[in-house]
């Protein structure tokens, strides 16, 4: 009787294993998809930016976001590039840190 008790109950661990593996699997996908959408995105609205915005004679297309190159695309992808990693990293960091104060918590109440 004990022997099928344990077996059962190493199934259901197991069984539980496999559904976490299973959501873990599933939020990296998604958070690969939104991560590559978001980056279109940005490439797509840098691609537009140019026809978009009005050339004045102080400020010719051509010109406003040659930052980083001449093209008048290239410095809008690559600006939108560095403002979605830039925002995806603050983002991280802040999760991260939450986790470790979270971690921090269960510490100091485990210890009272």
């Amino acid at each position: 009787m004990q022997d099928e008790s344990q077996f059962l109950e190493r199934v259901h661990q197991r069984a539980a294993e496999i559904e976490k593996q299973s959501v873990r699997r599933r939020i990296r996908v998604i958070q690969s998809v939104s991560a590559a959408a978001g980056l279109a995105a940005v490439i797509m609205m840098a691609l537009m930016m140019p026809k978009v915005l009005p050339e004045t004679e102080l400020n010719p297309v051509t010109m406003q976001a040659s930052v980083f190159s001449g093209s008048r695309s290239l410095g809008y992808i690559v600006v939108g590039v560095l403002a979605f990693m830039l925002g995806a990293g603050v983002t991280l960091l802040c999760l991260k840190l939450r986790q470790y104060f979270v971690k921090q918590e269960d510490k100091h109440d485990r210890n009272r």
